[in-house]
C-alpha cells in the first residue's frame, strides 16, 4: 500500500519522510499552544502566549514562530488554499495579539498552531482515505499480456484507455 508519510522529500539532505515532518511540526506547536497548564483548571498555553506579554517584540517573535510552521507545511507541499488558510489562522492570532490583554487571552483560545497542525493531518489523512479507496475499489486481472481493471464490479479492458483494439479474454489471476 502506498502512503503518503512514507515518500521522502526531494532535494532534502537526511532524507526526512513526511511522517517525521508532521510530529517535527505537531511537537512544536504543542510547545507554543499547549506546553503549560494552569493547575486546578482546563487552560493551557504555550511559549506562544508567554512571548507576546512581552510588549512589541513578543508579538513579532511570537508570529515568527507561527511562520516555521508554515514553512514546514510549505515544504510538506500543500495545496495553495490550504495554506492561504493556515496564513489566516496566523495573521488573526497577530493581530488579536496585539490589544495589550484581550490579545494574549485571544491568543490562549485560538492556538492557530494547533489549528494549523490540524488542518495539515486532516489534510493528509484525506489524501490517505483516498488512496485506499483506490486500491479497494481496483483490481487487476491478467489477461495474456492485457490487464483489466475491476471498478466497482464493471470490468473496463485497460487497452480501451491506451487506444488500441484488443480483444480481451477475462481470466483473474491472484
Amino acid at each position: 500500500m502506498v502512503h503518503a508519510y512514507s515518500h521522502l522529500w526531494p532535494g532534502v539532505d537526511g532524507g526526512w519522510s513526511r511522517r517525521a515532518a508532521i510530529d517535527r511540526i505537531d511537537r512544536l506547536s504543542r510547545l507554543l499552544d499547549i506546553a503549560f497548564a494552569i493547575p486546578g483548571t482546563r487552560i493551557r498555553f504555550g511559549i506562544e502566549a508567554l512571548l507576546r506579554m512581552i510588549p512589541g517584540v513578543g508579538d513579532v517573535a511570537a508570529s515568527a514562530l507561527s511562520c516555521w510552521v508554515l514553512y514546514e507545511a510549505a515544504r510538506l507541499g500543500v495545496p495553495r488554499p490550504l495554506l492561504l488558510r493556515m496564513i489566516a489562522n496566523v495573521l488573526v492570532e497577530a493581530i488579536a495579539g496585539t490589544v495589550p490583554v484581550a490579545g494574549d487571552l485571544f491568543d490562549i483560545a485560538w492556538r492557530a498552531n494547533r489549528r494549523n497542525v490540524s488542518l495539515l493531518r486532516n489534510h493528509i489523512e484525506s489524501g490517505l482515505r483516498a488512496i485506499a479507496d483506490m486500491e479497494r475499489t481496483s483490481r487487476d486481472f491478467r489477461v495474456g499480456p492485457i490487464t483489466t481493471k475491476v471498478r466497482r464490479s464493471k470490468m473496463v479492458p485497460h487497452s480501451i484507455t491506451c487506444r488500441r483494439v484488443v480483444t480481451p479474454f477475462l481470466l483473474r489471476t491472484d
